[in-house]
């Protein structure tokens, strides 16, 4: 039951990335929302920031073309009746091709008024790069063309 709960979500936010839908990614944060890095946390506590962080997010999606972000729950644990803990591996791709190597992220899922929202995110995409910085060779053995974009993590 956690993990289908933790895998719609995921669902849900991707697809209200891709589809430039603000209104259904903002009635899944919870705020205040942390999103914690390798380097940094960052508490987002207003709306107007987390819409500054979605509108930064999505243009660089739009930049590199993507047109499939996946993201796979493979675990999750219940640690109160309204508190998930799951880990996810994003993938984010442009036609079928990597942009970025894919990642891990763990998320906390709080449920509100009845509805499970994210408290917080911890990744090694802190606020960075939405793609790795380009290597020599992508994953199909061709030049890679890819830049940096700069953009915030869900």
């Amino acid at each position: 039951m956690p993990l289908d709960i933790c895998q719609a979500y995921l669902d849900e936010v991707s697809l209200a990335l891709l589809t430039n839908n603000f209104q259904l990614y903002f009635s899944a944060m919870h705020l205040p929302f942390f999103l914690i890095g390798p380097h940094s946390n960052l508490a987002i506590t207003t709306a107007a920031d987390l819409r500054t962080g979605f509108d930064d997010y999505h243009q660089a999606l739009r930049s590199q073309q993507v047109t499939q972000m996946i993201r796979l729950a493979d675990s999750a644990t219940q640690l109160d009746e309204g508190l998930i803990s799951g880990g996810y591996q994003t993938h984010v791709l442009s036609g079928g091709t990597w942009v970025s190597s894919p990642h891990k992220s763990v998320i906390s899922l709080r449920k509100v008024d009845g509805s499970w929202k994210a408290a917080s995110v911890t990744n090694s995409y802190y606020n960075s790069a939405l793609v790795d910085p380009p290597s020599k060779e992508d994953r199909t053995g061709q030049q890679s063309d890819l830049v940096l974009m700069g953009g915030h993590h869900a």
